[in-house]
């Protein structure tokens, strides 16, 4: 893939983490707003962006192995 990702504008507060991907392609680029809750070994967020004027949201979670 010649995708490149790149995190901004992270921050940590208690158990909350929000940061900024940007992904650029081809010469575009696009910014998604990420916001998870840390519990334990777990994080559970949401991703926020817009790709082709349409504005989408995606539900996520990842666990630490």
């Amino acid at each position: 893939s010649d995708w490149q990702l790149e995190i901004k504008e992270g921050e940590l507060s208690g158990t909350e983490l929000t940061f900024q991907t940007v992904m650029e392609r081809d010469g575009s680029s696009t910014t998604i707003e990420s916001k998870a809750t840390i519990a334990g070994e777990t994080m559970k967020g949401q991703a926020k962006g817009t790709r082709d004027g349409q504005d989408w949201t995606r539900e996520w979670e990842a666990e630490k192995k």
